[in-house]
């Protein structure tokens, strides 16, 4: 998956959907109490040019970021605030290398 590879080794419109993907995490996810949520939609994907499966690789994503939320010594709050901010600075630094 994207998320995988070095953006060097990345073509332009790898990179391109990366960001989409990146886009769509900051703009969709929140937390409401002690769980991870998104009003993302399928369309939301496909209007940025991404497949189905990448939402649902998302949604599992969700899924995952809840079923850890215990694990966490930090609280919910920070993890999401830490995660917002990591994707600003991948958007930033992606938008650089295109």
């Amino acid at each position: 998956m994207l998320s995988q590879t070095p953006d060097s080794l990345l073509t332009k419109s790898q990179l391109v959907k990366k960001i989409a993907i990146y886009t769509i995490a900051k703009e969709y996810t929140f937390i409401d109490g002690e769980k991870w949520y998104t009003t993302a939609t399928v369309d939301d994907f496909e209007k940025e040019g991404l497949p189905e499966d990448y939402y649902h690789y998302y949604l599992k994503g969700i899924e995952e970021l809840n079923s850890n939320a215990d694990y966490s010594p930090l609280g919910i709050q920070e993890v999401y605030d830490n995660f917002i901010q990591d994707l600003e600075n991948q958007l930033e630094k992606l938008s650089e290398d295109i």
